[in-house]
């Protein structure tokens, strides 16, 4: 994402070059890596490999191959209050223009809803501490919190690799 990095202050070029080799470098260690962490496909949703956002869209999927049909009475009903709760923040964002700090984000509800509750909780106590900070300093809140979000979400990123690793080759777990 461009923005990120214009905000603290990349070379837009030299982000745009790293995310192109990022990607085929990517692609040549994650397929193997994949097959070798991986043991089968159906593992994939269990608690050892929760993959939230591959839950999603193959559950998106089985909807557009199986038809609406196949949803549970109250999953419709879910899709459909859903739906329209994404519609009416909108609206009520661009209809109140001045009240749009107190109306929710239908992407952050519907983020929430796709995800396992810790990710929302921590999202939640880290927007939280931001605010904290922000109100208490606000010169340090404005040049580390973007820095210091990326680098937790990054840390936290690669000690998941790591002991999915670690669990791949048997040495815990």
């Amino acid at each position: 994402d461009l923005k990120s990095g214009y905000q603290l202050g990349a070379n837009p070029r030299l982000q745009f070059l790293a995310q192109f080799f990022g990607i085929f470098s990517g692609t040549i260690v994650i397929v193997p890596a994949f097959y070798l962490i991986v043991p089968t496909v159906e593992v994939l949703g269990s608690d050892k490999f929760p993959a939230p956002a591959a839950q999603v869209w193959a559950s998106v999927a089985k909807l557009l191959s199986n038809g609406f049909e196949s949803l549970h009475p109250t999953a419709r009903w879910a899709l459909v209050i859903g739906g329209l709760v994404g519609i009416i923040l909108p609206i009520l964002e661009k209809a109140f223009p001045d009240k749009r700090k107190y109306i929710p984000s239908a992407m952050g509800l519907g983020l929430a809803w796709t995800f396992h509750f810790w990710y929302s909780l921590s999202m939640f106590l880290g927007g939280l501490i931001a605010l904290v900070i922000e109100k208490r300093r606000p010169a340090i809140a404005e040049k580390y919190t973007i820095p210091v979000a990326s680098g937790i979400i990054a840390g936290e990123s690669l000690m998941g690799i790591f002991i999915t690793l670690l669990f791949a080759m048997g040495w815990i777990g």
